[in-house]
């Protein structure tokens, strides 16, 4: 996020408080989940859809500096993330190709 959004950000947070944006963001994470739901229904509105993913990181970043989150620790885990989603990818292909061959 650019950093002349953070200082903004802090000051929001102080005003409201950390629940009141805790919150916010439960309930912005829900309006991206029904647009994917949407999407899934063949009822997608793209701008919509970008919209409610535009709230989604604003409220990332809230969260991050509610609970003193850095990129850094963020980057940590979507690397373990990535690297188990990849060996289980391979896992699957592998047994995807095992099955392609026992049915013939």
């Amino acid at each position: 996020m650019l950093s002349i959004f953070k200082n903004a950000m802090r000051k929001s947070i102080k005003l409201y408080g950390k629940t009141i944006k805790e919150v916010i963001c439960m309930e912005e994470l829900a309006e991206l989940q029904q647009q994917v739901s949407k999407d899934i229904r063949g009822q997608l509105d793209r701008d919509h859809l970008i919209e409610e993913f535009g709230d989604v990181v604003i409220c990332l970043e809230w969260l991050k500096i509610i609970h003193n989150i850095s990129d850094e620790e963020i980057n940590q885990w979507i690397e373990r993330k990535m690297i188990r989603q990849y060996q289980r990818d391979k896992e699957y292909r592998a047994k995807l190709k095992n099955n392609s061959y026992s049915t013939n």
